[in-house]
């Protein structure tokens, strides 16, 4: 798994971005936790993957990107992992600190 350039995530992102709704499958049969964990070995972070919580989830209008927002226990501090549904894959990651935008 890989880190995205603030370019590669910048083109999977469009307006208007959408909220998942709870009741939509487009993620089914994508390992989500074993993509977290993989990032986590990745990272300088010192955090447990049961410890982060998946603060959101958004489409694209084009729905061939969802980003999900996993929270690592800092308010302004995010693993965003961007899946394509439609092929059932990770795309990859990005640490989004919001504090800095």
């Amino acid at each position: 798994m890989r880190e995205l350039t603030p370019e590669e995530l910048d083109s999977t992102y469009d307006e208007p971005m959408t909220l998942l709704k709870d009741d939509d499958n487009s993620l089914e049969g994508i390992e989500l936790f074993s993509a977290v964990e993989e990032c986590i070995g990745n990272l300088d972070f010192n955090i447990d993957v049961d410890d982060m919580e998946l603060h959101y989830a958004y489409q694209n209008p084009q729905k061939d990107f969802c980003h999900l927002g996993f929270n690592f226990g800092d308010e302004n501090l995010y693993l965003v992992l961007v899946v394509q549904p439609v092929a059932k894959t990770v795309f990859g990651y990005a640490i989004i600190d919001t504090s800095k935008l």
